[in-house]
């Protein structure tokens, strides 16, 4: 009877070995697929940063154009953004140059500006997003250690079961007095 007991014991320990793995191989992909959504977000966040840099690299020449067409007239101005400086009296070279140099300053201003409102924006988009993927990462965590934990003890157990199973089924086998 007690060989019985350690069978049907040995098959539920099985059955429960094979449920805990199955879920600790779900807890696994889960850490893992949260662990990339983490590398994808920072991933993304060094693109749009990026794309900020590309964005305010073009205020150079925006801020440039507009100082010398206020300076000068809409053609004289594009004349001068396009490198051609025949024509210019040595006063408008100083006063080209002069609006470059006020352009240069306003768009280092404006560079700067728009960098840092970026910079904390993504800052804190990346403090947010990364504060709630690291909680999952571990709450995964805790949850595949218990899981770990529990298939140790489950497996201990159905060692010493399956050791009770053989013992027990050495003491029911017929004895005919060869021994």
């Amino acid at each position: 009877m007690s060989f019985l007991l350690f069978a049907s014991r040995k098959i539920q320990i099985r059955r429960e070995l094979n449920a805990k793995n199955y879920e600790l191989d779900l807890i696994t992909q889960q850490y893992n697929e949260a662990t990339k959504k983490v590398a994808d977000f920072q991933q993304n966040m060094t693109n749009a940063k990026q794309m900020t840099s590309v964005f305010t690299s073009g205020f150079q020449g925006q801020q440039t154009l507009q100082a010398l067409t206020a300076a000068f007239d809409a053609d004289k101005a594009k004349q001068i953004m396009g490198g051609n400086y025949s024509g210019l009296t040595s006063e408008e070279m100083t006063k080209a140059q002069e609006a470059c140099r006020v352009a240069s300053q306003g768009a280092a201003v404006l560079t700067q500006a728009v960098t840092s409102v970026t910079d904390s924006i993504f800052t804190a988009m990346n403090k947010a997003q990364g504060a709630k993927l690291q909680a999952q990462q571990q709450q995964l965590d805790m949850r595949k250690q218990a899981l770990e934990s529990e298939v140790q003890v489950l497996s201990n157990e159905y060692n010493a079961v399956k050791q009770g199973e053989q013992q027990e089924a050495k003491n029911i086998a017929p004895q005919f007095g060869l021994a």
